[in-house]
């Protein structure tokens, strides 16, 4: 448990570091800095997938994400690439379209074709975006991206420590016990604590100091960020359910050892970028 509380404060130094980095040094580092962050999600969900796909897809997959992103980097550091408006659904089909055909001449049976479909679009698309909502127009507001990214990463990262330790003090009652054993209502309960406390921090941070600036009002209202939180805990939870059913699926714990107790990359991001992804539709939306 100690080695545990330890990792999970380092890890928080350093994403609260790279958020600094983001605010002090410009978009740009941030979004590298994601950027790495989501190639090395994909090599994981690719190797965690293992003899399912052909061999070589590894390399394809790297560059696959590498291309994805790379736009949205290049953008945050203020260098405009004129690539047409959603270039990475064209990608991400020539991503298909070369996998695929690897599987087929390889050999593989017809579900590789399937988990080529969905490491096409899982974890790349949710992974993006953080990357989106680093670009957003920032006219009026010009932290809004950042803003937004602290709030999706405030809501995710409360919603995982609350689930986590109710769960593991008062879980009785199985969630999903055939997609993730070990997850309990409780804990889904105090996940949704988690994620409406990491709210009420945000609009401390927001609304009450100043500090920052979402850029779209919110009411000014504490409980329409109360709602945020839910619905951003909800997202979460389902995100961290959809890695538990891929690693449940290959008969794996986690996708990596590389942060130790912790898991990979994608075991600790994998409800972030789910609940980035709720909050650039809604910031999208709010745009026009």
């Amino acid at each position: 448990m100690l080695k545990r509380i330890v990792t999970g404060a380092v890890i928080l130094l350093v994403t609260t570091g790279a958020l600094a980095a983001g605010y002090f040094l410009g978009a740009g580092w941030l979004s590298a800095i994601w950027g790495v962050v989501a190639v090395i999600c994909v090599l994981e969900t690719e190797k965690a997938l293992g003899d399912r796909l052909p061999k070589g897809v590894s390399v394809i997959a790297a560059v696959y994400a590498i291309i994805t992103c790379l736009p949205y980097i290049l953008k945050a550091f203020g260098t405009e690439t004129n690539l047409p408006e959603d270039t990475e659904y064209i990608i991400a089909v020539g991503f298909f379209l070369v996998s695929s055909a690897a599987c087929i001449i390889s050999g593989k049976k017809t579900d590789s074709v399937f988990f080529t479909a969905f490491l096409t679009v899982y974890p790349v698309f949710p992974l993006l975006s953080v990357l989106r909502l680093n670009v957003l127009p920032t006219e009026n507001a010009p932290h809004l991206g950042l803003s937004a990214i602290i709030l999706s990463f405030a809501v995710a990262s409360l919603t995982d420590v609350f689930a986590y330790f109710c769960g593991s003090k008062f879980g009785k009652r199985k969630l999903v016990p055939k997609v993730s054993p070990n997850k309990t209502v409780e804990g889904a309960v105090g996940g949704l604590l988690g994620g409406i406390i990491g709210a009420a921090a945000a609009y401390v941070l927001f609304e009450v100091f100043g500090i920052l600036d979402l850029g779209i009002r919110l009411g000014s209202s504490i409980w329409i960020y109360a709602i945020a939180g839910i619905f951003g805990s909800v997202f979460t939870q389902t995100g961290d359910l959809i890695a538990s059913m891929v690693k449940r699926s290959v008969n794996i714990k986690d996708y990596s050892r590389i942060l130790g107790s912790h898991g990979g990359f994608m075991d600790r991001f994998d409800g972030t970028m789910m609940s980035a992804s709720l909050v650039y539709a809604v910031i999208a939306i709010a745009l026009g």
